[in-house]
């Protein structure tokens, strides 16, 4: 749930996911993630609360990826810890521009 802290992120298997964001009052939608996608990637790379809320569409099977699991996986703390980081925060700034451009 969007807010809360990101302490893992997930696979979609089979199914769908909505990705939505509550904006005063409103919910907006971000995107839908299907078969092979993944969603949770920004908070936990980032290290921030969630920034969307994730609601499954139909039936979905979803593999969760245990952040410390990932972070070992990834060497934390090094060179492409670095740039991940770099770039999840660039498109988080992204997404808050284009939601304020959208008077949301």
């Amino acid at each position: 749930r969007q807010g809360e802290p990101s302490t893992d992120m997930y696979a979609v298997v089979s199914g769908s996911v909505r990705l939505a964001r509550a904006v005063k009052g409103h919910d907006d939608e971000l995107e839908g993630v299907r078969d092979g996608g993944v969603f949770g990637e920004r908070g936990v790379i980032r290290v921030a609360p969630r920034y969307a809320t994730a609601i499954a569409l139909e039936e979905t099977e979803i593999f969760r990826v245990d952040v410390d699991a990932l972070r070992s996986a990834c060497g934390d703390g090094g060179p492409a810890t670095s740039v991940l980081r770099a770039l999840a925060r660039r498109l988080h700034e992204t997404d808050e521009r284009l939601a304020r451009a959208r008077g949301r």
